[in-house]
């Protein structure tokens, strides 16, 4: 087996242990679990950090555990050599983890996920070179769809299609939602009539609507409770949150009008020790 984890990183002793007895199973492509090294340097760091663990319980063990199989994150993650022989990764797309696992669908191998397995990858401490990354990553998505999206659908793989939007789709789909809430239940309060929150003003539709916003959210904060996330530092941190996550935006229109200007930017990383 080969692994691959960025030079940057911070390994769990228990790593290897982890990946061995997940390939003892029968896999022949793990993940391991990515968590922030610097989660308490500022509030961004902090977001990152409530970020990743939602996408690791939503993304990575939902998936997993749906037989769906994940998502590589780019670092903390094993290939059986004689896959990696067949499918070496690729140094040419800007989003090479998402390229790599379109690539192990398109060739009959999901990755699974070793959750016990875990590396420390330092994020990001200031919005410019956050965005700087995200724009980047965006670029690359959009590169992986023009060269496996038609694939996938000619393959009538549905799954692996939407792989390619599975970290944008779930965020975006929740926020849409949230916001077609709030505007219903304020039509239904106030009793004004907002454009297209028609369907949503009767009983079934506002019920189901608020029904799955909240095991979301519910489960949310269960994860991250397990997973020791939800403290203090998280509460107080919930607007800067928010606005990480409303910065996806100009990071995703941005990445989608200068798709095909493949610049890689560096991020800097100075944490050598977990905090």
């Amino acid at each position: 087996y080969i692994a691959v984890i960025d030079a940057d990183n911070l390994v769990d002793p228990n790593f290897f242990k982890e990946m061995n007895y997940m390939m003892s199973c029968g896999y022949k492509v793990l993940q391991g679990r990515v968590e922030t090294k610097n989660p308490n340097q500022n509030w961004l760091t902090a977001a990152y950090s409530v970020w990743y663990a939602l996408e690791t319980r939503f993304g990575r063990l939902g998936a997993h555990n749906l037989g769906l199989g994940c998502k590589i994150s780019g670092t903390g993650y094993c290939v059986r050599r004689d896959v990696f022989k067949q499918f070496p990764p690729s140094g040419d797309c800007l989003a090479e983890d998402l390229e790599y696992t379109s690539r192990l669908l398109l060739g009959g191998i999901k990755a699974g996920f070793a959750r016990g397995a875990v590396v420390f990858d330092e994020k990001p401490s200031t919005l410019s070179s956050s965005l700087r990354q995200r724009i980047r990553w965006v670029k690359g998505i959009v590169d992986v769809q023009g060269r496996y999206g038609g694939r996938f659908l000619k393959n009538r793989m549905l799954t692996g299609f939407l792989s390619l939007y599975g970290d944008f789709l779930g965020i975006f789909t929740y926020a849409l939602f949230a916001l077609i809430s709030l505007f219903a239940t304020v039509s239904i309060l106030y009793d004004y009539d907002f454009p297209l929150c028609g369907f949503w003003v009767n009983p079934v539709s506002y019920a189901a609507l608020n029904i799955y916003l909240g095991i979301g959210l519910l489960t949310a904060l269960i994860g991250l409770a397990v997973d020791r996330k939800f403290n203090k530092n998280t509460i107080f941190n919930v607007f800067g949150f928010i606005i990480y996550c409303a910065t996806w935006i100009p990071a995703a229109v941005i990445g989608l009008l200068s798709h095909n200007r493949k610049e890689w930017y560096h991020t800097r990383h100075n944490v050598g020790t977990r905090e």
